[in-house]
């Protein structure tokens, strides 16, 4: 059956999806008539543009391009930083296609079918998607040419060579990234909002057990989803994750070592200041998924809670309190929480975990950039 767009925000999913088909980041699907299309010419464009990056980066590394940036670090340690960095958001890229493109799509068929179903069914209106995917690309292309002008003034090189190890294009393709896993978990997120409300509104009616088992039936497709959810953006989260502390580093790093260390700089007020964007870009890259998902699992639990508090207000010998005990253990068997495909949790902890290791890092790097 075709996956009908029942409000503004489904048309917006539509148009945005089709524009990640241009980077590989989601496979070519034809939302009219729910199938993918033209999967082996979508094969052979996965093939090109994974070769065409690692081709340039190879380019890049035997003419020397690589070398030349990596002059411009003052230190081992930027060097070092750097190189991770380039490294990791080539493979957050590559994992992104091969998922994409090569692996199996029943779990992008799926995320589809109910992602609408939540849109159609459970949690209905608009949330002004498409408002905050305009402004969140204006952010972002203001502070990009900033950035690669600074690149091209302090690096003697043309822009065909330098583009394939500067981070900038793969920063977009991780943003354009993190914006769809945001939109996917905040519509698991207003499901479950939905699904509360419904829940708490509840009479001991004759249609009370009616409503509660297809409320029941809702919390379980939302529980299904995010397990689609965590297998298809599981590895890339990690990915993520990672780039967010190195990007950090990074920048502590251009603190102490050009702050402290060499005030006196060419482009020293212009590298501070895309120092400064950088890392506000990747820190909210990482708590806007992290706490979306967070906020989504205290919604999840939030049902549960609702369900014993409601079992509390039934007499213990009437019939409704034993079909609620089964319903309740229904409803935890698909409870759910989001994480990077069972390595960890997606939550506020890796906020704390985070800022833990780069303060260690830190530390490291003040004695190692003075040795």
């Amino acid at each position: 059956m075709a996956c009908c767009a029942s409000n503004h925000d489904s048309k917006t999913l539509h148009i945005f999806f089709t524009y990640l088909n241009i980077f590989l980041i989601t496979p070519w699907y034809d939302f009219n008539k729910n199938c993918f299309y033209r999967p082996r010419l979508f094969k052979l464009y996965g093939c090109s543009l994974m070769l065409a990056i690692l081709s340039l980066i190879i380019f890049s590394l035997m003419n020397g391009s690589l070398q030349e940036i990596l002059k411009y670090a003052t230190h081992t340690s930027q060097k070092i930083v750097y190189c991770f960095v380039l490294i990791n958001l080539t493979l957050l890229t590559i994992i992104t296609t091969i998922k994409s493109c090569f692996l199996d799509h029943t779990n992008w068929k799926n995320l589809l079918r109910n992602y609408h179903y939540i849109d159609k069914k459970i949690s209905k209106g608009s949330s002004g998607l498409f408002r905050k995917l305009v402004w969140r690309h204006l952010i972002y292309f203001m502070y990009t040419p900033f950035s690669l002008y600074l690149w091209l003034k302090m690096i003697n090189l043309p822009l065909i060579q330098m583009l394939p190890i500067i981070p900038l294009p793969y920063m977009y393709y991780k943003f354009m990234l993190v914006m769809l896993a945001k939109i996917l978990a905040d519509k698991i997120k207003s499901g479950y909002v939905n699904v509360n409300t419904k829940l708490a509104r509840c009479s001991h009616g004759p249609k009370f057990l009616i409503e509660l088992r297809s409320l029941t039936q809702d919390y379980r497709i939302l529980g299904e989803t995010i397990e689609i959810y965590n297998n298809l953006f599981g590895y890339q989260i990690i990915l993520i994750v990672f780039h967010c502390g190195l990007e950090i580093v990074s920048s502590l790093n251009f603190v102490l070592t050009s702050v402290i260390v060499t005030p006196e700089q060419p482009f020293f007020y212009q590298l501070l200041t895309s120092n400064l964007g950088l890392f506000i870009f990747s820190l909210h890259n990482l708590l806007t998924i992290v706490l979306t998902t967070d906020a989504t699992t205290q919604e999840a639990l939030k049902f549960l809670d609702i369900c014993y508090k409601l079992q509390d207000q039934l007499r213990m010998d009437s019939k409704e309190i034993e079909i609620m005990t089964k319903l309740i253990c229904y409803s935890r068997q698909f409870f759910r929480e989001f994480s990077a495909r069972g390595y960890f949790k997606i939550n506020k902890s890796i906020v704390f975990s985070l800022i833990g290791n780069v303060a260690t890092y830190f530390i490291i790097a003040v004695q190692f950039n003075h040795v």
